[in-house]
């Protein structure tokens, strides 16, 4: 079924207003970034095991690309599905770990019934949320808060802008533990050896040897 005129210019515009309200939620996060993200750096600095993070639907997607970026910069991590973490998967933790828990909510049943298993095991957390004042962010050693009211999607249903917000938040994180740690780009090709991306980076240190 081919598109129409109109129905082309109405998908054009439709992307173009998704593409600005996720852009505009990036935008009022960065400067909304408080005391809090110092907080919750030193706490995530400190781990003396793993940052294991979790979240409920399309925050457990989050969970588990912002797990794979803390790793790949230096900082061991892995997803802990809620749903799995409560019927055995939780004898992953020990008391040395540090736990972000994912929900824009902060609502979210399957992640609350987590937080006291994670607690009995002296584990801190952190959590990102959509609201500072919700259950999940109370109960959090340190509160980090996406501040997005709505989503992109024109019904405000499908989570958009607070997805995009959380897995950025996730990136910063990532990124900030990184230049405390002092993570090089030898470090990253000793995690990242394969595809174009290792490959690049080696070229590099064969042409500047460092």
């Amino acid at each position: 079924m081919g598109m129409t005129a109109g129905s082309f210019h109405r998908s054009v515009e439709l992307a173009r207003q998704v593409l600005n309200a996720e852009s505009q939620a990036l935008s009022d996060l960065a400067g909304k970034i408080g005391e809090e993200i110092p907080k919750a750096i030193e706490i995530l600095a400190s781990c003396t095991g793993k940052v294991v993070v979790t979240g409920m639907g399309k925050s457990w997607l989050i969970a588990q690309k912002v797990a794979s970026t803390l790793s790949s910069l230096g900082t061991p991590s892995f997803g802990l599905h809620p749903g799995e973490a409560v019927h055995g998967d939780s004898g992953a933790l020990t008391g040395d770990d540090v736990l972000i828990a994912i929900s824009h909510s902060g609502k979210t049943a399957e992640t609350l019934a987590l937080i006291p298993v994670v607690k009995a095991f002296g584990c801190k957390i952190v959590s990102i949320t959509g609201d500072d004042s919700c259950t999940l962010a109370r109960q959090a050693d340190v509160a980090l808060c996406t501040h997005v009211s709505g989503e992109a999607d024109p019904r405000g249903i499908a989570p958009t802008s607070s997805t995009t917000a959380a897995l950025a938040l996730g990136d910063a994180i990532a990124l900030c533990l990184a230049e405390i740690k002092g993570f090089t780009e030898s470090d990253f090709l000793a995690r990242h050896p394969a595809g174009s991306l290792g490959a690049a980076i080696a070229a590099s240190f064969q042409d500047h040897p460092r």
